[in-house]
């Protein structure tokens, strides 16, 4: 077929792929893809994507009409459903991929969609520990939720009396204590650890104490304590001042309200210029 003929007999369909111009002519899908690329980029043809699929397709005309997903069909509200429980589920506090995954039976392509689904929406949030990814209903939820993980992790350190610990002696901490097994159930499996929940407790004990003393042998003593630097800018000076808070004073301001602190350092300020 001359390319003139083949240029006709695409206008009267209006969009083919290359395995129509395959079959038709009786040459590959390669050789078919080539002759209507060719075209293309004389500005004869263009390329329309329909669910992965080329059409090439002359100036004006549209690829044939599939059938889309209305709402109310069988797929959406699968979808609805499938949305539902995830939301559920985080009411109760944050979860992990895996922890929905034994919940609910999902796969993980199926707990990964919905909880993309979810962040799409702003209707939750994505941290991770190590390798492991923990989706919570907003930031602050997952705030409370990683302080409350190192909250335990202290307390279950001080009540065995560690000096040195490593994720996997945490992990028999944990599994002895109802209470936080409970807690830590939500993002790894306590029951049959893997390597990825050993990272996640790693990652966790380095938020805590800090460096590992040797590779996963963390020194309980020195507890990592962060102070809070307050930048200020001088409305009269227009300079920054820094102030820089001790971890004692750090933990008396925790719950009083970051505006309220920089309301009364530019007091403070106010009343040096004077």
């Amino acid at each position: 077929m001359r390319r003139d003929e083949l240029i006709m007999w695409i206008v009267v369909r209006g969009c083919v792929t290359a395995d129509d111009v395959a079959k038709t002519i009786g040459i590959s899908r390669y050789n078919g893809w080539a002759r209507l690329h060719r075209l293309k980029r004389r500005g004869v043809l263009k390329v329309v994507w329909v669910r992965r699929k080329a059409w090439w397709c002359v100036p004006g005309a549209r690829p044939p009409v599939f059938r889309r997903v209305v709402p109310g069909s069988r797929r959406r509200r699968k979808t609805t459903d499938l949305l539902r429980k995830v939301e559920e589920l985080l009411e109760g506090g944050c979860v992990a991929t895996s922890a929905l995954m034994r919940a609910l039976g999902f796969s993980h392509t199926q707990a990964f969609y919905a909880f993309r689904l979810l962040q799409a929406e702003g209707r939750a949030v994505k941290t991770k520990l190590g390798r492991v990814a923990i989706w919570c209903r907003d930031r602050e939820t997952a705030v409370r939720f990683l302080e409350e993980l190192r909250g335990e992790v202290v307390r279950l350190v001080k009540q065995h009396r560690a000096r040195y610990v490593t994720p996997k002696r945490l992990l028999g901490f944990i599994a002895s204590d109802a209470r936080a097994r409970k807690l830590f159930s939500r993002f790894i499996d306590v029951r049959s650890p893997s390597a990825t929940a050993y990272g996640a407790l790693a990652t966790l004990l380095e938020m805590v104490y800090g460096d590992p003393v040797a590779k996963s042998i963390y020194h309980t003593a020195q507890q990592r304590q962060k102070g809070i630097e307050i930048r200020v800018v001088d409305s009269v000076e227009k300079e920054k001042v820094v102030v820089n808070l001790t971890p004692d004073l750090a933990v008396a301001l925790g719950d009083v309200d970051s505006e309220t602190v920089l309301q009364a350092i530019e007091q403070l300020l106010q009343r040096y210029r004077s």
